[in-house]
């Protein structure tokens, strides 16, 4: 398990794009869904119809870009296949 909340108050006391290495949440996170533990940083978007959880994985060396979007109803964390398969490229 990991703790949710803990994860989205982390993200709400800071602004933008942040390194994950030194939250406890979010290690417990990426290793709740099997997500590399590739360079991370995450954001949590606040717009008029919701909040978002933003995530960026980077490979030590990067050939490219990949940009994933998922389905509303889909979680982000049940495509570490996809996030395994794009950081190998």
């Amino acid at each position: 398990m990991y703790d949710r909340e803990g994860l989205l108050a982390w993200l709400d006391q800071r602004d933008g794009f942040q390194d994950t290495r030194d939250c406890q949440p979010c290690s417990d996170y990426l290793r709740f869904y099997h997500l590399p533990r590739a360079e991370h940083r995450a954001a949590r978007l606040v717009t008029p119809q919701g909040r978002v959880f933003v995530q960026c994985f980077s490979p030590a060396v990067a050939t490219g870009s990949a940009v994933y979007v998922h389905g509303f109803y889909d979680h982000g964390g049940m495509q570490w296949k996809t996030v395994a398969r794009l950081l190998e490229r």
